[in-house]
């Protein structure tokens, strides 16, 4: 994309200088350049940054944990930034976390989203402490999400033992409540 190319630094004046190197003979130089010119392949994107962007969150009661048996599960689609958005849980884990953590995902539905766009989004996936308020878990990442990449979260998110341990608040009644957090800060347009 550039039309000129330097190199600061080609040549060490002291090198250049010195007869015995034959770069200057009497008192003349001679450069060349060689130029191959190969078709650009590159696809430029822009950042549109989002003035004054919509927080939006989504709370999710998960009720009757303990007699999830499936290994995913999907909230309700709910509208963050002019997109739809689904919360995705694995409870007994995914990939890394599987039989160990709760997984946890925000999942933007690709239909929401217009062609050769791509999203630049900061989002906290949450699981309230119902007990304690101040006490909830969280963790909040920043993501491009696109097309093919539609889907961002935690395959440990947080240690089964711990969810599970009731004592720490993140079940009561057979239900834990889940909350993503999703802000859209900019567009990216090809």
């Amino acid at each position: 994309m550039r039309t000129k190319w330097v190199i600061p630094k080609y040549i060490e004046l002291k090198t250049f200088n010195d007869d015995s190197n034959g770069y200057l003979v009497n008192e003349s130089c001679a450069f060349g350049a060689e130029v191959f010119v190969v078709k650009n392949t590159f696809k430029g994107e822009c950042l549109s940054m989002i003035v004054d962007p919509i927080e939006t969150i989504h709370t999710w009661k998960f009720d009757a944990i303990s007699t999830k048996n499936q290994e995913r599960y999907e909230s309700d689609p709910f509208v963050g930034g002019a997109y739809k958005w689904r919360i995705v849980v694995y409870p007994n884990g995914s990939v890394e976390g599987k039989g160990t953590h709760i997984s946890l995902f925000l999942q933007l539905q690709i239909s929401s989203l217009p062609p050769d766009t791509k999203l630049f989004v900061r989002y906290v996936l949450r699981l309230n402490n119902q007990t304690n308020n101040r006490n909830n878990f969280e963790i909040e990442a920043n993501r491009v999400f696109s097309s093919s990449s539609t889907c961002w979260g935690f395959q440990q998110f947080m240690p089964l033992a711990k969810l599970k341990h009731l004592e720490n608040g993140f079940i009561l009644n057979d239900t834990c409540i889940i909350e993503a957090e999703c802000k859209v800060l900019g567009l990216i347009k090809s």
